[in-house]
């Protein structure tokens, strides 16, 4: 049977307080009441006929023997607008030439710039401790799941999408980075700026944050934003899956000092393969007999959404399914269905 990715319910809160204990993200603080809020809000998007303000979608991947959520990952619907600016540290270079000594010094600098023209954010991908290298791949299948339901609704989400890679802690949670730059900028502790960055109470930074280029030459080497200077595990699985997905890296660094990748939405493989098809029955489908697809369906105001097996009549804008992959779907016949190619194993 295969492995069920679905919208977040209230049943699921105990769950994924376990697993954002396990990853430290920002954008999954390991807090039961911010969890609880998180899912609320996530269920009004998914069934709400326009987007609200601030949507967040949850999905969640679940056990198909124990039904338990073993994985989570996130969409924010709007980021980067007038009224709550996405703030970055852009990547660049600045020469200083002495012709007289001949000497020319290349420094790297941050710069602080603030994106309003409307962004995306994918985040919040992890994968249950006891489900990791599982031979399913089940990170990439959470990960990529979720492009599914941008396939099935783009007018919900912006053009352009990012994906945060979460720089390294020390062992006891501290971020050397922010503690360096942030903390001296604005005295806020790394601690307050995750509430605040979770809640989107951002307007310190741009009051508080330097205008002015800020040199790294200053700042000790192992510091340095890079793509390499990234959260253990954690960052280097977030890499690939978005580096899978067709996000590139533009030297944006976020104010936690982690990379900062981008996409177009509508180029993003997953999306720009994706259509639908109408469901019609077939009993005795086995996988050897079709292609594997990313599916994703709406069964009321929730989405469900798995890698099953299908087969294509000649000629036709219908998919048969079977009834097992109906049932994981709660898919009905004659209603429609959206579906990718995996262009990317699922890991």
């Amino acid at each position: 049977m295969p492995f069920l990715v679905r919208s977040a319910e209230i049943r699921d809160v105990g769950a994924l307080l376990r697993l954002a204990k396990q990853a430290t993200l920002v954008s999954l603080y390991p807090d039961e009441e911010a969890v609880a809020k998180s899912v609320e809000n996530s269920m009004a998007a998914f069934s709400s006929e326009t987007v609200p303000d601030d949507a967040v979608y949850i999905f969640v991947l679940e056990d198909p023997h124990t039904e338990e959520a073993i994985g989570v990952s996130m969409i924010f619907a709007d980021y980067g607008t007038r009224d709550r600016p996405y703030y970055y540290l852009r990547m660049d270079q600045r020469q200083y030439v002495d012709h007289g000594m001949n000497i020319v010094m290349n420094h790297e600098i941050l710069r602080l710039e603030a994106d309003t023209q409307g962004l995306s954010l994918t985040g919040g991908v992890v994968v249950d401790a006891r489900y990791r290298n599982h031979p399913g791949k089940l990170g990439k299948l959470i990960a990529h799941m979720r492009y599914i339901y941008m396939g099935m609704f783009p007018n919900r989400f912006q053009s352009r999408v990012i994906g945060e890679v979460a720089a390294p802690l020390t062992d006891s949670g501290r971020n050397l980075f922010w503690e360096s730059i942030g903390e001296k900028f604005t005295g806020v502790s790394f601690k307050d700026f995750l509430e605040l960055n979770r809640t989107r109470d951002m307007d310190f930074i741009g009051n508080l944050f330097p205008k002015e280029d800020i040199y790294l030459c200053l700042l000790d080497e192992s510091l340095r934003p890079s793509t390499k200077r990234v959260r253990k595990h954690h960052g280097k699985i977030a890499t690939r899956l978005v580096t899978g997905a067709g996000y590139r890296f533009t030297n944006m660094a976020h104010l936690h000092g982690g990379p900062v990748y981008i996409a177009e939405t509508g180029d993003i493989p997953y999306i720009r393969g994706g259509q639908w098809f109408d469901v019609r029955p077939k009993p005795g489908l086995k996988p050897a007999h079709s292609g594997l697809m990313l599916a994703g369906y709406m069964a009321g105001g929730s989405f469900r959404g798995a890698l099953i097996p299908c087969f294509f009549p000649p000629g036709s804008q219908c998919v048969y399914l079977n009834d097992q992959t109906m049932n994981v779907l709660s898919c009905r016949p004659e209603n429609a269905v959206f579906l990718s190619p995996a262009l990317v194993e699922p890991k």
